[in-house]
C-alpha cells in the first residue's frame, strides 16, 4: 500500500514556515538616556563648545556620515549631559539633549578627552591609518550595532537572501600594533540573533557560527555598502539584490572561521 504523499507536504510546509520564520527579525529599542535641554555650567557649556567645533569640520562629518546618520552623545564625564547630532549628505548638525525624531542610529557613549582627540585628528583634514584605527576603535561595537538596525535587515525577504548565522564574533584587527587606552589588543565583539533580536556586546563568547576579522579600512568599505547607496541603485528588486550580492561577497572574504567548516 502506497503512503498518501499528504504528510510528506506537510513537513515540508511546516518546515518552510519554520525557516522563514528565522528571518523575521524585531529591531531591540534603544535605550535612550535623558538629557538635560538647559542650564549647563560652565564645563559643560565647554564641552557643547567642542563637540560644536566637531560638528562644524566637514572632514569629520563626511568620516562618520558612513557609521550612522543620527546619533545620541551620552557624555560620561557628567550626569544627564547628552547631545543629538545629525549628519545629512556630508554636514553635521546638533541640538542639546536627547531627541528621538529622527530614531537614532545609536547611542554613543564618549569622554570629553575622545571629543579632544577628535579634534585633534580632524585640524588638519587627514585622517591617517592610525587614527583611522583609534576612532574606529573607540566606536567599534557601538557602530556595528546601528548596522544592525538598518531597515533592510528587518525586510524578512532581503533577510532570508542574505542569510546571517545567528552567532557571529566579529574583530577589529591592529596589523600596526597602534595603542588604543594603553592596548594593542584586537577588539572583539559578538553579534546574537536572540529570538529574533539582534545582540551585540564587547568580548568574545562561545564557538560562532562564523567569524569576521576586518581592519578599519575594510570596516569602512562595510558600512558604506550597508548605508550610502550604490551609484545608479533605486528601490527595484535588482538594485536591493546587487547590495546584498555584494555584502554577502564581502563578509565571506573577511570570514576566517565557520563552525564545523
Amino acid at each position: 500500500m502506497n503512503r498518501s504523499p499528504l504528510p510528506f507536504f506537510l513537513a515540508s510546509c511546516l518546515w518552510m514556515l519554520s525557516a522563514c520564520e528565522n528571518y523575521h527579525y524585531r529591531k531591540v529599542a534603544l535605550d535612550l538616556p535623558l538629557g538635560k535641554t538647559a542650564g549647563l555650567s560652565e564645563d559643560e557649556k565647554s564641552v557643547e563648545g567642542l563637540l560644536k567645533q566637531l560638528t562644524e569640520n566637514s572632514s569629520a562629518a563626511k568620516h562618520f556620515q558612513s557609521m550612522f546618520h543620527s546619533v545620541i552623545v551620552d557624555i560620561q564625564d557628567y550626569d544627564s549631559l547628552t547631545f543629538s547630532v545629525k549628519i545629512d549628505d556630508g554636514k553635521a548638525s546638533y541640538s542639546l539633549g536627547t531627541n528621538a525624531d529622527p530614531k537614532p542610529d545609536l547611542v554613543l557613549p564618549l569622554y570629553r578627552k575622545n571629543l579632544e582627540n577628535l579634534l585633534q585628528i580632524f585640524q588638519d583634514s587627514a585622517v591617517s591609518d592610525e587614527e583611522a584605527y583609534r576612532i574606529h576603535r573607540a566606536v567599534f561595537g557601538h557602530s556595528l550595532k546601528s548596522l544592525f538596525q538598518v531597515d533592510a535587515l528587518y525586510d524578512p525577504k532581503i533577510a532570508r537572501y542574505l542569510g546571517l548565522p545567528d552567532f557571529i564574533h566579529m574583530t577589529l584587527k591592529n596589523e600596526n600594533r597602534y595603542e588604543f587606552m594603553g592596548t594593542t589588543r584586537e577588539a572583539t565583539v559578538t553579534i546574537a540573533n536572540v529570538d529574533g533580536q539582534w545582540m551585540v556586546f564587547p568580548g568574545a563568547a562561545g564557538d560562532p557560527d562564523v567569524k569576521w576579522a576586518v581592519t578599519p579600512k575594510q570596516l569602512s568599505d562595510f558600512t558604506k555598502l550597508v548605508f550610502e547607496p550604490g551609484k545608479g541603485a533605486g528601490t527595484s528588486k535588482e538594485a536591493a539584490k546587487q547590495r546584498v550580492d555584494e555584502i554577502k561577497g564581502f563578509l565571506k572574504s573577511v570570514t576566517t572561521y565557520t563552525r564545523g567548516g
